[in-house]
């Protein structure tokens, strides 16, 4: 053996962010809608550092009553938040 093989840590013993987008659809050319992720660190999910923010799409219309429907998100909702790359990272990391 070259070198000694370590164990990786199991998901409890590491801290990471559960990630979770909504999408204007299930295309890979569809628009993210909005970004949510929360901090679980040692195994417990903290709520309380949550982040969560909408997404203004880059092409209008990219809302479709289907998507209304999925994720409760309505276009005016949409009209007065930042498109993707000006949304501020998370200061939680």
């Amino acid at each position: 053996m070259l070198w000694p093989l370590r164990k990786s840590p199991t998901w409890n013993e590491i801290n990471y962010w559960a990630l979770d987008l909504e999408t204007s659809g299930l295309e890979a050319s569809d628009q993210i809608l909005s970004v949510g992720m929360v901090p679980i660190r040692g195994g417990v999910i903290e709520f309380g550092a949550h982040y969560y923010s909408l997404v203004r799409p880059v092409r209008p219309g990219a809302l479709s009553v289907e998507g209304i429907r999925a994720h409760h998100i309505l276009p005016n909702e949409l009209e007065s938040t930042n498109h993707l790359t000006q949304i501020r990272h998370c200061s939680y990391v």
